[in-house]
């Protein structure tokens, strides 16, 4: 699994995504955030994402499970907006053998 951080100019954390191994693609907002307004005014100016903005910033103890298209609008509007991502945390894929 990945996790990534979507950040603002200054660094606060609005949110995480998580990549997991299937290609699966949550996110899951930060509720200590001061700034989820302005997140929230950015998601709603993203085409496909907009309907689900609010959504998106209530996924405070139970991540939303974005499809493609929704996550690919998303990064692509940060190279345009004030946010980022910060990749936080990898942890490899293993495999291992059920326990009887």
């Amino acid at each position: 699994m990945n996790v990534f951080s979507f950040e603002n100019l200054v660094g606060d954390v609005e949110g995480w995504v998580y990549l997991t191994q299937n290609e699966n693609v949550y996110y899951q907002s930060n509720a200590g955030s001061s700034t989820n307004n302005g997140f929230l005014t950015f998601l709603q100016g993203i085409p496909v994402v907009n309907g689900i903005a609010q959504a998106l910033i209530n996924a405070t103890s139970v991540p939303y499970h974005l499809n493609g298209t929704q996550y690919n609008n998303i990064l692509s509007s940060f190279s345009a907006g004030t946010y980022h991502l910060h990749k936080c945390w990898t942890q490899n894929y293993q495999q291992s053998r059920p326990v009887s």
